[in-house]
């Protein structure tokens, strides 16, 4: 469970991440440090969040060959589901609303937010009222 007043960052990054992919790279396969390049992320963020992807069939991956060293390495294209629900956190980002699909399927409504970096406008006053 997420704390009250902290924004979940993991759905924001798969955003990032499949915005960055389709836009940029779809229908080809892109390695994860190509697409931490063109969203300008860490490369090892982008790798984590490619393995669970790849376990929920929002990505499949593939080997190949990586032009500077020579060796294998495995390469990622985004899935149909996973256009699905890049639509669909797309539709939630645009009206500024967080990015949990969880809620929406179990009835709820997405409360809009006012950033997607990190603290709530909420989190932030309540670390500051407890400060003083």
């Amino acid at each position: 469970m997420a704390a009250s007043g902290v924004y979940h960052k993991h759905n924001y990054l798969k955003y990032k991440i499949f915005d960055g992919m389709i836009n940029n790279h779809f229908p080809k396969y892109a390695s994860p440090n190509e697409i931490a390049e063109m969203i300008n992320e860490e490369p090892e963020k982008v790798r984590d969040g490619l393995k669970r992807y790849l376990h929920y069939g929002y990505v499949g991956r593939r080997r190949g060959k990586c032009p500077i060293k020579n060796r294998i390495m495995w390469k990622y294209r985004v899935t149909m589901l996973g256009i699905q629900t890049y639509m669909n956190l797309h539709g939630l980002y645009v009206q500024g609303r967080e990015l949990n699909l969880r809620k929406r399927e179990r009835g709820g409504v997405p409360q809009k937010i006012d950033s997607y970096m990190g603290l709530t406008r909420a989190g932030y006053e309540k670390m500051i009222s407890e400060r003083q």
